[in-house]
């Protein structure tokens, strides 16, 4: 979770200037090859800007959060929005991390070969 500096797909970008497809292409990769995925968020998509009220304003989606499959599983009533911080730059992201609670099963029964080795097995499996 935090700030990449960069994008996954033109979209995430507004104002001058592509940004490079060979440079969204590695950072996919690199999230893929890592066993990741995004992590929606709630609010503002674009959480960096630069040169405000200029020609050159720009706004990009460069803050994100990166879960695998088990974080997922764990945390799977977990929520994340951004915030606004009108001093920065950056809009943070707030993650709510609220752990699945799972319920135990009972396990089945498994019979064990070595048990018949025991020298009273016969006897405890009569009783039983």
């Amino acid at each position: 979770m935090g700030d990449f500096n960069d994008i996954r797909n033109s979209t995430e970008k507004i104002g001058t200037h592509p940004h490079p497809q060979w440079l969204i292409r590695g950072f996919n990769d690199g999230i893929e090859s890592s066993g990741l995925r995004d992590f929606d968020f709630d609010g503002c998509q674009f959480t960096w800007e630069k040169s405000r009220g200029t020609p050159n304003w720009i706004w990009e989606k460069l803050d994100r959060v990166l879960v695998n499959d088990a974080w997922a599983e764990r945390f799977g009533n977990a929520t994340a929005r951004s915030l606004t911080v009108p001093t920065s730059d950056h809009l943070p992201l707030f993650l709510n991390t609220i752990p699945t609670v799972r319920q135990h099963r009972r396990r089945k029964f498994k019979f064990e070969n070595a048990w018949l080795k025991e020298n009273h097995y016969r006897e405890i499996v009569l009783n039983c």
